[in-house]
């Protein structure tokens, strides 16, 4: 009976663009070769000779899966040609693929939103970026939903992308949706002057976004005003037993009786620490803090750092909402507690989609100001942050504007 020579083991496969690459560890047996990601192939089996030490394979697709997912090499008859590959994140995915074509796109504007889905076969493990292209020159963001398998292959997205008044002009407006980096446009639409009706319905949907974003304003400035009132009391009670204490130490060691000064001095805390502040808040500032609901997508969920203060983190792309988009601004201020001076080189910055200059305080310690100031002020709805190369990113304890005082 004739023995079976084994087959070639190859050393743990290494990425390529567009596939994978084998070095033999071991000679043996040639045959096919197949990628696979849980059971399902992802490309064309390839013909591996008994002579071959080297072999590529070609990547085409890659199924919807949750990440970390191990990419596994296997013989025709199932047996694992090599240790498997680990996918952890997105950007390997994307590095094995590309960003694959979004196709098969439907949209539909209605009630002031852009609301659709479109299909990558290619990429089923990564969340696009899209981009709204209004009027031919204002890029918006689009919140796009995470993949979802779909049954011929590949992973279905949506997405959605409100449209703001100020879209529409005497002319009309153009609306476009944009798939970055290719920026292929993957959906355009022409509104015309007549159609008053969605116009009317953006204008509607703006004011109702409007008084919820004051109602969760008022709402955190009174959770701050109660804090900070909090705090104060506390402090003063503090004090007021700790001279207590002071004064009783003071008066057990000596015979004479507290003169007036002494009882002033404790009525003085006393009736500090029962007093409500009377000094009215700075109308010209606003704080977005970590929990404030103006903080907008892009953000870590608020943590603690070393010292416990509480911070969000901004990776990549980020935005905060004005809470006051009715007033002018003179000055935007972001406190960083954690950013390099590389971060910071990359970083940049668009109030309505019109690019700002950042400028830092001249020493980075912990923390540090980065600010923007706008001249002449202007009233700001949105402002989005970015530093695209950025791998460290940037812990924020808050987001401050500062307000033209009304006359």
């Amino acid at each position: 009976m004739t023995e079976i020579s084994p087959r070639h083991q190859f050393q743990s496969p290494l990425r390529t663009l567009g596939g994978l690459r084998l070095q033999v560890r071991t000679t043996g047996r040639g045959g096919q070769l197949t990628p696979y990601l849980r059971g399902v192939p992802l490309g064309r089996p390839v013909n591996v000779g008994d002579e071959d030490v080297l072999v590529e394979l070609e990547v085409e697709r890659l199924p919807h899966v949750t990440l970390p997912a191990e990419i596994r090499v296997a013989w025709e008859d199932g047996s694992e040609a090599s240790s498997p590959l680990a996918i952890i994140s997105e950007a390997e995915a994307v590095a094995l693929t590309g960003n694959g074509a979004l196709e098969e796109v439907s949209a539909t504007l209605q009630n002031g939103m852009v609301k659709g889905r479109a299909l990558n076969r290619r990429n089923g493990v990564e969340r696009p970026v899209i981009l709204g292209r209004i009027n031919g020159v204002l890029l918006r963001p689009v919140e796009v939903g995470p993949p979802s398998a779909h049954e011929g292959g590949g992973a279905i997205v949506t997405f959605t992308m409100p449209i703001e008044p100020s879209d529409f002009s005497a002319e009309g407006g153009v609306i476009e949706l944009i798939h970055a980096p290719a920026m292929t446009t993957l959906w355009r639409t022409v509104l015309a002057p007549h159609q008053s009706e969605e116009a009317a319905a953006v204008e509607t949907r703006r004011r109702l976004t409007e008084t919820e974003q004051r109602l969760a304003g008022i709402a955190a400035q009174i959770e701050t005003r109660l804090g900070q009132e909090l705090r104060r009391q506390n402090q003063l009670i503090e004090d007021v037993v700790a001279y207590m204490l002071a004064l009783i130490h003071d008066r057990a060691n000596r015979s004479e009786t507290p003169d007036d000064g002494d009882r002033e001095q404790a009525r003085r805390l006393i009736e500090s620490a029962s007093t409500v502040s009377g000094s009215a808040d700075d109308e010209t500032l606003a704080v977005v803090g970590p929990l404030s609901p103006f903080m907008g997508w892009g953000w870590s969920v608020p943590e603690l750092n070393r010292d416990r203060i509480e911070l969000r983190r901004m990776q990549t792309a980020a935005t905060v909402l004005n809470p006051h988009p009715e007033r002018k601004v003179e000055r935007i201020a972001l406190t960083v507690l954690e950013g390099s001076t590389v971060v910071l080189s990359q970083l940049s910055a668009q109030t309505d989609g019109q690019t700002r200059k950042i400028q830092a305080s001249e020493e980075l310690g912990a923390p540090f100001t980065a600010s923007l100031v706008l001249t002449p002020p202007l009233s700001v709805g949105l402002l989005s942050l970015a530093a695209p190369m950025s791998q460290e990113g940037l812990a924020v304890q808050d987001v401050r504007f500062f307000y033209v005082r009304d006359l």
